[in-house]
C-alpha cells in the first residue's frame, strides 16, 4: 500500500473546531491534485487524481503532464497543461485505459469521475465509447493509400535492385 498523507483528503477534517492552516503543501507535488496547489476544495476526486498519477507512472515510467506539472503553481498555469497520452510512452496501453486515465487526471475536479467506483467500472468493463475507437490497420482505414505506399515501395525496391546489378 502506498500512502502519501500530504495528498489525501480526510473526511470530517473541515468540521473540526480547531482550525489550522498550512503554508506549504505536504506530500509529493507531482502526485498531489491541482486543487491543493490553488487552495481549491479537496474531495475524493483529489485522491482519484493521485491514484491516477501512480497508475500512469506504473504503466509508462513517466508523469502525465511531464515536468511542467511541478512548475504550475496557480490555476491559470495548471489549466494550460496538456495531458500526455500514456500510449505515447507505452504503445501497449489500450486506448480505453488511456481515456480512463485522462479523465481521472483532469485538471478540473468536476471533469473527473464522480465516484471512484465509476473509474473502477471503466477498468473492469471498458467504456464502450472508448472501446469502439480502435486503431484500424492502414489497409482497412485507408485502402487507397495502402496500395499507393505498397506500389511505391515495390518501385523503390526494383530501382534499388536495378542499381545494385549494374
Amino acid at each position: 500500500m502506498i500512502v502519501d498523507f500530504g495528498s489525501c483528503w480526510v473526511a470530517g477534517i473541515a468540521e473540526l473546531s480547531v482550525s489550522f492552516t498550512r503554508d506549504i503543501i505536504l506530500g509529493t507535488a507531482d502526485y498531489s491534485a491541482p486543487e491543493y496547489r490553488y487552495q481549491g476544495a479537496v474531495s475524493q476526486a483529489s485522491d482519484q487524481f493521485s491514484l491516477a498519477v501512480l497508475l500512469y507512472e506504473m504503466l509508462t515510467g513517466k508523469l502525465p503532464y511531464g515536468g511542467h506539472y511541478a512548475n504550475a503553481t496557480d490555476l491559470h498555469k495548471l489549466q494550460k497543461l496538456k495531458y500526455i497520452s500514456a500510449m505515447q510512452h507505452n504503445p501497449l496501453v489500450p486506448y480505453w485505459l488511456d481515456k480512463a486515465l485522462e479523465k481521472a487526471l483532469s485538471i478540473s475536479p468536476n471533469a473527473r469521475y464522480k465516484a471512484l467506483s465509476e473509474w473502477l467500472q471503466d477498468f473492469k468493463h471498458p467504456n464502450p465509447r472508448w472501446v469502439s475507437r480502435r486503431a484500424q490497420p492502414l489497409m482497412e482505414a485507408h485502402p487507397e493509400m495502402f496500395w499507393k505506399i505498397l506500389a511505391f515501395s515495390g518501385w523503390l525496391v526494383a530501382l534499388f535492385v536495378l542499381f545494385l546489378t549494374r
